[in-house]
């Protein structure tokens, strides 16, 4: 018992490590900066049905929770 709890502290210990020092290597591009060269591709992007994908999703979460908690 003793030895998988220490295990499980080190794992732990090296996951933690480990995502805060990729974070420190991997970022997400912005779109702005996308938007100062190819302004075009960016407008047809901002403008077309992928650019609110994630709201649609949201929302349709939003509506479940409110079905959940009005039930």
């Amino acid at each position: 018992m003793q030895k998988s709890l220490i295990f499980i502290k080190h794992f732990f210990s090296i996951l933690i490590l480990s995502v805060f020092i990729l974070s420190k290597f991997t970022y997400a591009q912005s779109t702005l900066d996308c938007s100062l060269c190819h302004a075009d591709i960016h407008n047809h992007w901002v403008t077309s049905h992928h650019a609110d994908t994630q709201n649609d999703v949201a929302g349709e979460l939003a509506e479940e929770w409110a079905g959940l908690l009005n039930a």
